[in-house]
């Protein structure tokens, strides 16, 4: 396709959104969500694309089910690692990501549960990949860094792993892929504000959500 064929479609595309939302306030941010939706709508594949669903129940049921595929993707990408799960790796990425910590401290930064995240944070310690040491500020607690071979496992992992993050975007165009990770990292700043206050209650929360929602508007 020519720029200037390119550039028509833009042209027609913005006329169809303008007249789509006439009375609204216009933006790019909207105007980029509306031709994506516009463009994505019929191509849209997977078994669960029913009409039966209400739309948040579709999304929780997708993302969960992409979670499942990288995780399964991922898991491929680390066989000839060290690393004997994929929440392994993950582990250590944030280990080597954020620094030194403590061992609550980086089950909370992965929101898993605690007992869960103690068996991982025990194996990886016999596995020699992070190691322990007094807490120089609290010598009654102790902090968790990699070892030399967990950096070095990481360096291997990643290249892997980055075949398998490319295959989980799919077919994505850029345009697409940089709409997504906004939609996603808005999400996740919504819900890492409720996890960290520990205010879990479900009614609370849809309180919350809808007062947020209007605020947004």
């Amino acid at each position: 396709m020519s720029i200037e064929i390119l550039i028509k479609h833009l042209v027609d595309n913005a006329i169809a959104y303008q007249q789509a939302n006439t009375g609204k306030e216009l933006d790019l941010t909207s105007f980029a969500t509306w031709l994506l939706e516009t463009h994505t709508e019929d191509e849209s594949g997977g078994i669960l694309n029913m009409p039966v669903f209400e739309i948040d129940t579709e999304l929780i049921t997708q993302i969960g089910r992409l979670g499942r595929y990288g995780h399964a993707y991922l898991k491929q990408a680390l066989v000839d690692t060290p690393f004997v799960t994929n929440l392994d790796f993950a582990f250590c990425a944030m280990l080597q990501q954020y620094g030194p910590m403590g061992k609550s401290a980086l089950i909370k930064l992965m929101v898993y549960e605690k007992s869960s995240g103690m068996e991982i944070i025990k194996r990886l310690l016999r596995l020699q990949l992070i190691d322990q040491y007094p807490n120089p500020e609290d010598k009654r607690s102790k902090l968790l860094k990699l070892t030399d071979a967990g950096n070095q496992a990481l360096g291997v992992a990643y290249r892997t792993a980055g075949v398998a993050a490319k295959i989980v975007s799919g077919p994505l165009s850029e345009v697409e892929k940089k709409i997504l990770l906004n939609l996603l990292k808005k999400l996740d700043g919504f819900h890492e504000a409720v996890y960290h206050s520990g205010k879990t209650d479900i009614n609370k929360i849809v309180y919350r959500l809808d007062s947020w929602n209007t605020d947004s508007e």
